[in-house]
């Protein structure tokens, strides 16, 4: 086998697909992991109440907004 026909055959597996696919959905399950934490966290604040169980649930949905909005533009250019 010659290398043009070698290179010829790894064209045709493509990768890149493959790897758009897999951090896709690497991202869809952080999302679900950010909604998880923000459950704890609002467990925790009513279990514990301190003075920044605020600031630490606001930070926690703010994580949330920001992994959803890099999920859709990752679904839209993808």
């Amino acid at each position: 086998m010659t290398l043009d026909q070698l290179t010829n055959t790894m064209n045709i597996f493509q990768i890149g697909p493959l790897v758009k696919v897999f951090l896709l959905v690497l991202g869809f399950f952080y999302f679900i992991f950010t909604i998880v934490v923000y459950r704890q966290i609002s467990l925790m604040s009513q279990t514990v109440q301190t003075s920044v169980s605020g600031v630490v649930k606001l930070i926690a949905l703010v994580q949330i907004l920001l992994v959803l909005g890099l999920l859709l533009l990752t679904i839209i250019l993808v």
